[in-house]
């Protein structure tokens, strides 16, 4: 099995920058929308851990399969491995190149539609059961389209483990607790506006990852020195 500790530094690294403004820009006018934040501080306090929590949830055991598939195809990614890190770290590179609109032909869906879609189903009964209703919105996003959640499932996947497999989307989704408290309390337009002012951060993170991931799949080929701190091995 790979050592998981580059996984969980860059989850750490910058893929905490970049959570934390993509997630507030993304996903807090969401969270702002459903009003999350009412009713006091322990109301919503517990809102959001039952919603945080319904997001873990299946985010886990898809990280779990990605961490078991990996292992089951130990052998290919021993061969192959550092070669699929590398068109990962390609594919992030074509998207800050998107991101920094480059490639006009390519666009970007538009994620509050498909919110909205997943949302209509269960938003009748969320309202008639206020608990497990907030789960149910919470797994219901889970599944909402989302560049963050295919980086780290490839992570994930790369882990060659169920165990860090899971806990990698967990700790994904602990990370972007603070951003999603402050969209609770806080209105849709307000978190619409810091997406444009801070949209230049996950660009700028996405980059740092890219490159990482780039670095370890060239160390793992040969092509440039291992890199290490203490006993961990950055690349």
């Amino acid at each position: 099995m790979p050592d998981p500790a580059p996984l969980y530094l860059q989850l750490l690294g910058p893929g905490t920058i970049w959570i934390m403004v993509h997630c507030g820009g993304m996903c807090g006018p969401i969270v702002a929308g459903l009003r999350l934040g009412e009713g006091g501080w322990a109301r919503a306090s517990l809102n959001l851990g039952l919603y945080q929590f319904g997001r873990a949830v299946p985010l886990a055991i898809a990280g779990a399969i990605a961490g078991a598939a990996g292992a089951a195809a130990a052998d290919l990614l021993d061969s192959y491995g550092p070669w699929l890190t590398l068109v990962i770290a390609a594919a992030m590179l074509i998207a800050v190149v998107n991101r920094l609109g480059w490639i006009p032909w390519l666009k970007a869906g538009d994620s509050s539609g498909v919110a909205a879609r997943l949302l209509r189903p269960v938003a009748g009964w969320a309202g008639r059961h206020p608990l497990l209703g907030t789960v149910a919105l919470g797994a219901a996003l889970s599944v909402l389209p989302c560049g963050v959640v295919y980086w780290i499932l490839s992570l994930s996947a790369t882990s060659a483990s169920p165990l860090h497999g899971a806990l990698l989307p967990v700790l994904l989704v602990a990370i972007s607790t603070p951003p999603l408290a402050l969209a609770a309390g806080a209105s849709a337009a307000a978190f619409g506006r810091l997406r444009l002012r801070l949209a230049w951060v996950p660009t700028v993170a996405l980059l740092i990852s890219a490159f990482w991931l780039a670095m370890h799949g060239l160390a793992a080929l040969g092509y440039v020195a291992h890199v290490h701190v203490w006993k961990i091995m950055l690349w």
